[in-house]
């Protein structure tokens, strides 16, 4: 039997997608945990598409360091400000298990890759 993390790998970018026809990073994790644990999570897309931020509503979930399937990663992604680049918690993956985490990104289509080649901000536990 396939890992269920493989029915999510190569779905598309798409900026505030929801749905395997496209999703973005937030959108990813939202249909995962749904199908997979029935926990629906807000869309965002209809309140408040550009002002939400990921670690801002994550502070509402356990913080933990012992990741399981379905825990949720905070990423660190590089941003711009102003002329200053700086690293920001704005991206968010899923564990598939302790070392792997699924996440899509603009420009690529969703697909697993080891933990420790990312660079993860916090985990937090929804389930």
């Amino acid at each position: 039997m396939a890992h269920w993390a493989d029915c999510y790998v190569g779905l598309p970018f798409k900026r505030m997608g929801r749905d395997a026809s496209g999703c973005d990073c937030w959108g990813l994790v939202r249909l995962v945990l749904h199908e997979q644990s029935g926990i629906l999570l807000p869309s965002y897309s209809e309140d408040d598409p550009d002002g939400w931020s990921i670690e801002s509503h994550a502070v509402a979930y356990k913080k933990i360091t012992d990741p399981k399937p379905l825990d949720v990663a905070i990423l660190l992604t590089d941003v711009r400000a102003g002329l200053i680049w700086k690293s920001a918690p704005i991206h968010i993956g899923i564990f598939t298990d302790a070392k792997n985490i699924l996440h899509v990104e603009e420009g690529m289509c969703s697909r697993v890759q080891p933990a420790s080649d990312l660079r993860i901000h916090s985990i937090v536990r929804v389930t």
